[in-house]
């Protein structure tokens, strides 16, 4: 997940600002998407001292919640339909996306450090059915984590930290921790396009709460991830 920048709102709530990329406009026709949430069986879920939750409004997909307390990590998986760009019957094409609104919140403990982790891949479109495609999921003492750390593990992809109120120092990035409620809210946009077509990466989201429950004093949250399907 990129940032093209957040600001503090006079509401404590935090706002993060994503755009991924312009999406293609020779396009002569249109065409409608289709969107699922896929589970993740085995994948890291939400606790109460380590919770992530995001949903999302699309045009072609009901809003609603992609992971919420105390579920597991999830994939936001969708496709498009195949459509005639050009005259002739050539080139053949995938349109629509655009930038849809989310919105997301990271609770625990009240004053609670935590930092919000992404990563991004260049998207390649994948064959239905839908699928759950999360890019890592390593065992650690903090729960498994799903989102890679070094760009060498997503393939010419990206990755860091959006907040980093743990000190994690793999970019520069705002210190937060959590307010008196233990929650704080993120809003954005996502940009969903057609896979390599458009240059829209897949990513993946996940916190890490510093959580005086667990053992190891930190908890991973679950985790969202996006992928598309051809």
């Amino acid at each position: 997940m990129g940032s093209d920048g957040g600001s503090i709102g006079s509401n404590g709530t935090m706002r993060i600002f994503l755009v991924w990329c312009c999406l293609p406009t020779l396009a002569l026709a249109q065409s409608s998407g289709f969107a699922a949430v896929i589970p993740s069986p085995g994948s890291q879920a939400n606790s109460p001292g380590a919770t992530f939750t995001i949903g999302m409004t699309a045009a072609f997909v009901p809003a609603g919640a992609i992971i919420g307390p105390g579920t597991a990590s999830a994939t936001f998986a969708w496709r498009w339909q195949s459509i005639t760009c050009g005259p002739g019957g050539f080139p053949a094409c995938q349109i629509g996306g655009g930038s849809h609104a989310f919105s997301a919140s990271v609770a625990g403990g009240a004053g609670q450090p935590f930092a919000v982790l992404y990563s991004n891949r260049p998207a390649l479109p994948f064959p239905p059915p839908f699928a759950s495609t999360l890019m890592l999921n390593l065992v650690t003492p903090f729960g498994r984590l799903h989102t890679p750390l070094t760009p060498t593990l997503v393939a010419s992809g990206n990755a860091g930290v959006l907040v980093d109120g743990i000190g994690l120092g793999l970019n520069p990035a705002p210190a937060l921790a959590l307010p008196a409620g233990g929650s704080v809210a993120f809003a954005g946009t996502l940009q969903l396009g057609q896979g390599a077509t458009s240059g829209n990466p897949d990513i993946a989201v996940q916190a890490i709460v510093a959580d005086p429950t667990s053992a190891a004093g930190f908890s991973l949250t679950a985790a969202m991830t996006t992928a598309q399907h051809q």
